[in-house]
């Protein structure tokens, strides 16, 4: 599986004969040139070449076909992707396989062609085990997609041999830590999950890890589980909500430059504070080893916040009159530090995402949820702590008081590692400063933004090298709407102010 790449199959004479085609081909150059150059303006390319917001945005012009030059392509995005730490490009892999499984399907009932993509059967066991999935969610259409997660799992593992099981558990665990990753609920909205859904899927991740006798507390493994658990359940605060993201920000800025805060400066007093006081009574604890709690933070730790929702004045006033709004979780990756590994490539540094809780009794349901899933591993209390005490620390500072609550604040956090080389940032006593594009290339504005001629330039610029489809274009805000959802107005700001760019 994984020797078949782009590097030993041989390219179609007529590639590419399809949108599609054409496009993994642009993200495959982006990867390499971000590999071999690593900075923050290769890598914005490669994040917006990955990361799209609106239904409409891809195309599938062209002649409907599969090859194994593309899979081979997408095999080689998948593992540049590990490399990399880059999981946004994960992610995008698994949206090219669900597009082209529904591609597929369309042409199998309008041409009479297999329905199987038989090329897929050679694609990476984790973007293969999607595949199956997907299309047998999307052809039958008599369960939800993680109840056809759970149910092909099951027939995998009741047609295996023992020695066959631990593999089957590791490709698992790879596409529920990927598809924790996934940026826009819009564009794959069958991995929102119910919060009893989401338990479903990690019990059977848990039944699987201990019928091949593995320990969660043994790395890599216990790595992997704390990211997957932490960001699913992270992710679905506020039923994975997504209204627009928005940073205040002052004149003076560096657009190549984000600015994130040491927590020892943060405005609110309480921070931390909120955690430790939901510990003072433990009577609401549902599991006795959740009580022996440490919440001690460790690391070098930075946030840079923002808000949801629409932009108003008393936060503009407070925090900075000019408005950078974005639709989707792509700040993650673009406000990512950036590695170099021993080889002098680079990888993604890691990123905390998460809404702020403000209700003290959502706060003890979902550290009972958090709770209730370290419980489903067949170790021991006293290990079941040990795992809590370490997971907690994704937690710590997402619970505010109440009275903050206007703010609606999204908080990205990094913990500093001293042992990584780290390119084009910066620190001093209060800021990690990193070099990044995302105030460079917002996805709207406020009207009167005093970088507007340039941010619109950049805009302009941006979207012509990467789009592929028109789309609606709002003169005051600067929003680019490919689903054109609000006729006649702009999606964002309501500005009648929009016109039609077509693609050259």
């Amino acid at each position: 599986m994984i020797e078949y790449t782009s590097e030993n199959i041989e390219k179609p004479a007529d590639w590419p004969i399809n949108a599609r085609e054409a496009y993994i081909s642009m993200v495959l150059k982006a990867t390499k040139e971000f590999r071999e150059k690593p900075n923050h303006k290769n890598k914005e390319i490669l994040v917006s070449l990955v990361s799209h917001v609106d239904l409409n945005e891809k195309s599938n012009l062209g002649l409907h076909r599969v090859t194994e030059y593309e899979v081979s392509i997408l095999n080689s995005l998948y593992l540049y992707a590990i490399f990399m730490c880059f999981y946004d490009l994960k992610v995008f892999l698994y949206e090219q396989i669900a597009n082209t499984a529904l591609l597929q399907k369309i042409a199998c009932q309008a041409l009479d062609i297999e329905f199987k993509i038989k090329e897929y059967d050679f694609l990476h066991p984790s973007l293969h085990l999607f595949y199956l999935i997907y299309a047998n969610f999307n052809l039958e259409k008599t369960r939800s997609f993680p109840e056809q997660l759970i149910y092909e799992i099951n027939l995998i593992i009741e047609s295996s041999s023992p020695e066959q099981l631990p593999e089957c558990s590791w490709i698992l665990n790879n596409l529920l830590i990927d598809l924790s990753w996934f940026p826009s609920a819009k564009i794959f909205s069958i991995l929102t999950w119910t919060r009893q859904e989401l338990q479903n899927v990690l019990e059977l991740q848990a039944n699987l890890i201990t019928l091949t006798k593995q320990n969660p507390l043994i790395s890599p493994l216990k790595g992997v589980l704390m990211i997957t658990i932490s960001n699913w359940i992270l992710k679905s605060r506020n039923n994975y909500n997504e209204e627009p993201l928005i940073k205040y920000l002052s004149d003076s800025i560096n657009l190549n430059e984000i600015w994130m805060q040491d927590i020892k400066y943060l405005n609110d007093k309480r921070e931390q504070v909120v955690i430790k006081e939901l510990y003072n009574s433990q009577d609401w604890i549902e599991f006795e080893w959740a009580k022996k709690i440490d919440l001690t933070p460790f690391g070098k730790t930075y946030v840079s916040s923002f808000s949801k929702g629409s932009s108003n004045t008393k936060m503009q006033k407070k925090y900075g009159k000019n408005v950078y709004g974005y639709k989707s979780d792509r700040i993650r990756a673009d406000i990512a530090p950036i590695r170099l590994m021993e080889n002098g490539h680079p990888q993604f540094d890691h990123v905390i995402c998460y809404d702020i809780i403000y209700d003290i009794h959502d706060a003890k349901d979902e550290i009972n949820f958090l709770s209730g899933i370290i419980n489903l591993y067949d170790i021991t209390d006293e290990d079941k702590t040990v795992f809590l005490n370490e997971i907690i620390h994704y937690w710590i500072l997402s619970f505010k008081d109440k009275k903050w609550q206007h703010e609606r604040e999204r908080r990205y956090q990094i913990i500093m590692n001293s042992d990584f080389d780290y390119i084009e940032l910066t620190t001093n006593e209060r800021y990690l400063k990193i070099k990044s594009m995302l105030f460079a290339f917002p996805d709207f504005i406020s009207k009167k933004n005093n970088q507007k001629g340039r941010l619109q330039e950049n805009l302009m610029l941006k979207r012509e090298a990467i789009s592929i489809k028109p789309y609606t274009f709002c003169d005051d805000c600067l929003h680019a709407d490919y689903d054109n959802s609000d006729e006649g107005r702009c999606s964002i700001c309501g500005s009648n102010k929009i016109h039609m760019i077509e693609k050259k």
